[in-house]
């Protein structure tokens, strides 16, 4: 059995709960175990990959809401469209996960104490959250999920009145809702990796904050679709 089969089969979920593995993995001087922390991240990086196996291999990049006080590690809540199949396994017995990424980037060699041999890397932050989605039909319930997904982000910006639900009718709302499925999901599991060179020296974790503050940024968003754009000779 090939890679993909073996994870779509659900073999692989059942080998990690056999196992009680860790869904990444994690040398120990990057494990994270404070919650808060963890938590913080999810809070301010809350666009995610909601993962599935069996019958397909599924992933569906999403933003999610995380309630800090359900159950032992809170509870996730979001959406998805209808017409994705990956919403039949939102019966509250198939396993997920749902991981979240903060900032990430290359680590260049040339950063370090130029008295010792060293390789690039690439450091990062993530945390994995594993349980079991459970769809909700109820309308009210999912019109305020909506909300809250909406005030989160318009404050992005500074400005939480820039744009709400208040501005269509409520016939229009309810239609669109229509097209969607909510769900939650208690976190069951939940790991942090935070792998920034903090196992390294004092002057090596200099290097790299001084290196990553001169380092060329990444192309923003804007940048992105405006190169997209001209691709599809859409301007």
């Amino acid at each position: 059995m090939d890679r993909r089969s073996f994870l779509a089969s659900g073999s692989a979920f059942a080998l990690w709960n056999a196992e009680a593995a860790d869904s990444v993995y994690i040398p120990s001087q990057h494990r994270v175990e404070d919650l808060t922390v963890m938590q913080s991240l999810m809070d301010e990086f809350a666009f995610a990959s909601l993962i599935t196996s069996g019958p397909d291999l599924r992933c569906t990049h999403l933003p999610v809401l995380l309630d800090k006080g359900v159950g032992k590690y809170g509870r996730l809540v979001g959406h998805v469209a209808k017409n994705n199949p990956q919403h039949q396994l939102f019966d509250g017995k198939h396993s997920a996960l749902i991981v979240f990424q903060g900032p990430h980037r290359y680590i260049s060699p040339a950063w370090y104490d130029a008295a010792k041999s060293a390789v690039p890397t690439w450091n990062f932050a993530v945390v994995h959250c594993s349980g079991k989605p459970q769809a909700f039909q109820d309308d009210a319930k999912a019109a305020k999920l909506l909300e809250r997904l909406v005030g989160k982000f318009e404050a992005y910006d500074g400005d939480e009145s820039r744009w709400s639900f208040s501005k269509l009718p409520d016939s229009y709302l309810k239609g669109m809702r229509t097209g969607i499925v909510p769900f939650e999901m208690e976190i069951e599991s939940i790991e942090g990796k935070f792998k920034l060179g903090q196992e390294r020296n004092a002057k090596d974790r200099a290097g790299v904050l001084a290196g990553l503050e001169k380092a060329k940024p990444e192309r923003n968003l804007q940048e992105f679709t405006a190169e997209h754009y001209r691709r599809l000779k859409l301007e």
